[in-house]
């Protein structure tokens, strides 16, 4: 068993918006990682048409906070180490939708199984911050990416 599990495992989440197109369904992606090594990882289309940018990332942070929190439970059976998810995401819009536990005019039409983000960060299960597209690691997972950039996105996990 190791000695030491860090006590914040990072989740980071990107998104593809697509306007028209197949379906014009949106694409998400998501990293896990703990101590830096990539521990789960799925790239796929969204199952509902987004209205915005920031409502499709709102739905691929709720899917990976979802992923997030079975293997937060996986985590604490196999090593007895109750540790916090932090999500990561690049998006403000969506970080201030995911805080604000009132509905409003952003978050009326969206689909209640999509609210697991505000829940979590209201249970203080989770935590969520900003970080710039630059930084994101999930990116590579749902977009094309020139040859530098994609030189980046490996070396996140390469090491």
């Amino acid at each position: 068993m190791p000695e030491a599990i860090p006590q914040r495992r990072r989740h980071h989440c990107s998104f593809r918006y697509q306007l028209g197109g197949e379906f014009s369904r949106s694409t998400h992606g998501y990293v896990a990682t703990v101590h830096g090594c990539a521990i789960a990882w799925c790239s796929k289309r969204l199952t509902t048409v987004a209205a915005s940018t920031s409502h499709a990332e709102y739905m691929a942070l709720s899917l990976a906070a979802r992923q997030g929190s079975w293997l937060k439970k996986l985590i604490k059976d196999v090593f007895d180490n109750d540790m916090q998810l932090l999500l990561q995401c690049d998006n403000e819009s969506t970080i201030r939708i995911s805080n604000n536990t009132a509905s409003n005019k952003w978050t009326r039409h969206s689909d209640r199984d999509f609210f697991l983000v505000n829940k979590m960060l209201y249970n203080k299960t989770a935590d969520l911050e900003w970080v710039s597209t630059k930084e994101m690691k999930a990116d590579g997972l749902t977009k094309s990416l020139g040859p530098n950039p994609h030189s980046i996105f490996l070396s996140h996990f390469l090491k």
